[in-house]
């Protein structure tokens, strides 16, 4: 009692603080896997109505690497833990190290996942706040390329007809592959 008491600020009772912890860490929490969350939290943004290719990131991301990662109860996670696997983060294909940008596009489903996890009470506030503090990987920025009038000229004369407006509208109105394919 005078142990826990010396951690408590002057007229705080201790019930309070043992009732404020047990909010946060609720001892009824259902022991649920990573795996078994992350089919979950894919199942919520397919009813929210999340694009195909969204959830198709979504399972590669979560249902697949990070949940094979981490065979374990998504309450047993840590923000170092997550970290240290978002550090680390190997190319599938080949085992390389992952690109900056790899690393941030994992860590962002992530983060959603637990906070998605939070919400459910599968974990704590805590933890799911934890990892959404962990830093975003720095990516070197990459020199920009502009093809002059002559490389667009060729590009288009070498293009197959039903490509053409596509390759277009990239060239002249600055559009994302995404935009345009949706286009």
């Amino acid at each position: 009692y005078a142990t826990a008491r010396a951690f408590l600020p002057p007229g705080a009772a201790l019930a309070d603080a043992a009732q404020f912890y047990a909010t946060r860490h609720p001892a009824n929490a259902p022991p649920k896997t990573v795996a078994e969350v992350a089919a979950e939290f894919v199942a919520d943004r397919q009813l929210a109505g999340c694009s195909e290719i969204h959830l198709h990131d979504l399972k590669t991301r979560l249902q697949g690497q990070f949940a094979r990662t981490f065979a374990v109860p998504i309450a047993s996670l840590s923000a170092n833990l997550v970290e240290h696997y978002i550090n680390h983060l190997k190319r599938e294909k080949d085992g390389k190290p992952a690109s900056a940008r790899s690393r941030e596009n994992m860590l962002r489903p992530v983060v959603s996942l637990m906070n998605f996890a939070r919400r459910r009470k599968y974990i704590t506030a805590d933890l799911a706040a934890e990892i959404a503090d962990i830093p975003t990987p720095k990516q070197k920025p990459s020199p920009i390329g502009i093809y002059t009038p002559d490389e667009i000229r060729a590009m288009l004369a070498d293009a197959a007809p039903d490509l053409i407006p596509a390759l277009a509208v990239a060239a002249f109105a600055g559009l994302r592959l995404a935009e345009i394919s949706r286009l």
